[in-house]
């Protein structure tokens, strides 16, 4: 009896706990048990998951050991067909192959050509000036016509003390010229208006 003793003294809640300590433990117990059925409900369903995907992949493997196991024995039988050839389809094949190493000698001559050709076209182009480069055959770069610009000299006419023009193609002298009525421009002095 004394062991009972003890024991229900364990077991007994003290006296020294509320109604509501206990019932705000409780509902905190609540609480912890629903997040742990949510957890292993959400356990239970990838669990069940996972399963579904074991299965298919046993089969998958299954379908695969088949496929293995005939290409295994395709291999076999390809084996033995190459290891007794027969006489004539065994020179069918190496005339076939000489021909073939005929072809790719050719080749080879062919393709080396071509790269020596386009090799030397890419030296004889590298050695050639750029297509902007246009001097020797007439052209003056923009230097040189600036150059050519500044040192020109407008032309000045004679009669009408005027730039951009000359005494021949001169308006006004011209204009006189055929109205001998109208006065001489007072542009113009009384000297070069002798020398027309």
């Amino acid at each position: 009896m004394a062991l009972s003793d003890d024991e229900d003294s364990e077991n007994e809640v003290g006296d020294s706990y509320t109604f509501g300590e206990l019932q705000f433990a409780f509902d905190e117990l609540l609480v912890e048990f629903k997040k742990q059925c949510s957890q292993c409900s959400l356990v239970k369903k990838t669990m069940t998951s996972v399963e579904k995907e074991k299965d298919l992949l046993v089969v998958e493997n299954e379908h695969l050991k088949n496929d293995i196991a005939m290409l295994e024995h395709e291999q076999g039988k390809k084996e033995n067909d190459i290891a007794k050839p027969n006489s004539s389809s065994d020179i069918a094949l190496e005339k076939e192959v000489e021909s073939l190493r005929e072809k790719n000698v050719n080749l080879e001559k062919s393709f080396s050509k071509f790269t020596l050709g386009s090799n030397k076209l890419e030296e004889m182009l590298g050695s050639q000036r750029s297509y902007l480069d246009k001097t020797g055959i007439g052209y003056a770069p923009l230097e040189v016509k600036a150059k050519l610009k500044k040192a020109r000299i407008r032309p000045h006419c004679t009669y009408c003390n005027r730039m951009g023009h000359t005494r021949n193609k001169c308006f006004r002298r011209i204009a006189h010229s055929h109205h001998s009525h109208t006065r001489p421009s007072p542009y113009h002095d009384a000297i070069t208006f002798r020398q027309v």
